[in-house]
């Protein structure tokens, strides 16, 4: 599997995991799950400063 591949899956895995989750799942979602998109966005921010 090429990696476009793996990103159109990622892509369609988290639209289904929102739509699941729905209106009443944004708690958890806020509480559990943005740490670490904030954590990975930081990574990628140090990443790009340091090169």
């Amino acid at each position: 599997m090429n990696l476009s591949n793996k990103i159109l899956l990622g892509l369609v895995l988290g639209v289904v995991a929102g739509l699941a989750v729905g209106p009443e799942g944004l708690g958890f979602v806020k509480k559990w799950i943005a740490p670490f998109g904030t954590l990975f966005i930081n990574m990628i921010k140090a990443s790009c400063a340091v090169s």
